[in-house]
């Protein structure tokens, strides 16, 4: 099995497990154990400490679900939300491995990286993930506005339209207020709320003519 690290950009860090599954599960493994010797110092030269037990939480939670992934695009689903400065997510990459956007003030010895460089491949494309706002509320589905509808967000919709029946959290886990930011990740063509060290697909409106009328309700043409 070979590992890569992709060129990193500031403080951002991009790399690539390869392997079988089993290889690359282990590699998830090693990315979290590396993590939780970082928090009590036991790497990285910080503090002795002791794990809280949110942390251990998580900890347990993460690991759970690099353990039931069946698929590579299992781990696309995991996000480690309690990494320093930047938050880890994962994308599966055209060679069947698994790139991996972190940051670069962690070692991450355990993971046995060799290293590249690629300056298409920086930590934003790898997560896909960027801010949106909630723009209304309207008979229960809630509507969210890119934050930065510029060219580089030219990927991301500038609106999203959720079904009725979801909860959405802002980075502190409370329940959103409309013009409070929530985070969304794009994989493919579907949109994903982030909570819980987790990728949670957004439910959006399929109906075209209740979606029609979301819009003009919400004063966005029909």
């Amino acid at each position: 099995m070979k590992n890569q690290m992709l060129y990193p950009n500031c403080s951002e860090m991009v790399f690539r497990l390869s392997g079988d599954l089993e290889e690359i599960r282990e590699q998830m493994y090693n990315i979290v154990e590396w993590t939780r010797k970082e928090y009590i110092g036991d790497v990285g030269g910080g503090d002795k400490d002791t794990l809280s037990d949110h942390m251990k939480k998580s900890i347990a939670e993460v690991n759970n679900k690099i353990k039931n992934a069946t698929t590579l695009e299992d781990f696309e689903k995991i996000v480690i939300e309690f990494t320093c400065n930047y938050e880890t997510f994962f994308k599966v990459d055209e060679n069947n491995g698994l790139l991996v956007a972190t940051c670069n003030n962690y070692e991450w010895t355990d993971v046995d990286k060799e290293e590249v460089y690629d300056d298409e491949i920086d930590y934003y494309a790898v997560a896909g993930q960027t801010s949106y706002k909630l723009y209304d509320i309207i008979d229960g589905y809630s509507i969210f506005k890119l934050e930065y509808a510029d060219e580089d967000h030219k990927k991301f919709p500038l609106f999203i339209f959720a079904d009725k029946e979801q909860e959405f959290s802002d980075e502190d886990n409370r329940d959103v207020s409309i013009g409070k930011d929530v985070r969304f990740a794009i994989r493919g063509d579907a949109m994903y709320k982030i909570e819980n060290n987790h990728l949670i697909k957004v439910n959006e409106i399929q109906d075209k003519v209740l979606l029609n009328k979301i819009k003009i309700l919400a004063n966005l043409g029909g």
